[in-house]
């Protein structure tokens, strides 16, 4: 039996891309960023990019298991200070101190504001940071690769967590063929990264060294079956 609400939110997708020609998706897809060549050697952690499939848009939020590693240790941090109580709820609002430069002879005009924190505020910022440096070190969490998709009114959202490297719009349009070839059941993640898993250990290494990705112990070259790089439906 059909899921009525799913039909009708696959059927607003296709009409809202229908209704867009083309937008700023010239053949298909679309690259949000914009890459450096000097980074190309440089760990990636998260991209967003977009194609269409089955006449609908997707949109893809991908990011590297050192990411998501990253995110948890940033959780731990925050829930080993939230005793203290007393992190800013509005960094705005906090109270600061007008900066000046010259413009002229005698005449002055305002160019930033430096925030001012009380010392407890001060105290808290220093707990989060020596948390987060005790977490970096101490933290063991597992990350394995997972995909989750779900159907909006306006696209087909897929979030992948995987251990690519998407440094540039080639690395980028690879990205684009494993997850059309997800959609398509044409692979799964378990026979493109068998037995992956990433550890305290492979994050201990990368941090220890500010490793590039000739240097990491966990980098995973993106590589598509020549089969699985056929152009958008």
């Amino acid at each position: 039996m059909k899921n009525r609400f799913l039909e009708r939110s696959r059927q607003q997708a296709r009409h809202y891309h229908s209704t867009q020609a083309g937008g700023s998706w010239p053949n298909g897809v679309c690259i949000y960023h914009v890459y450096d060549d000097e980074q190309r050697n440089e760990l990636s952690w998260w991209d967003d990019v977009g194609f269409i499939h089955s006449r609908m848009r997707v949109k893809v939020a991908w990011q590297h298991p050192r990411n998501l590693y990253q995110a948890y240790i940033d959780t731990a941090a925050y829930t080993a200070c939230a005793h203290l109580n007393l992190e800013p709820t509005d960094w705005f609002s906090q109270p600061g101190k007008t900066l000046y430069k010259k413009v002229g002879l005698g005449r002055k005009k305002r160019y930033a504001t430096e925030m001012l924190f009380t010392e407890a505020q001060e105290a808290w910022l220093q707990a989060l940071a020596a948390a987060k440096e005790e977490l970096r070190f101490s933290a063991q969490y597992t990350i394995c690769p997972s995909i989750r998709i779900r159907q909006l009114p306006w696209c087909k959202a897929v979030e992948l967590v995987a251990p690519l490297e998407v440094r540039s719009q080639t690395e980028a349009h690879q990205l684009i063929n494993v997850v059309r070839a997800l959609l398509k059941q044409e692979t799964t993640l378990y026979e493109l990264f068998p037995g992956c898993h990433y550890t305290q250990a492979n994050w201990l290494a990368e941090q220890g060294s500010h490793a590039t990705t000739s240097e990491s112990q966990f980098h995973t070259p993106i590589s598509v079956p020549t089969h699985l790089t056929g152009e958008q439906n």
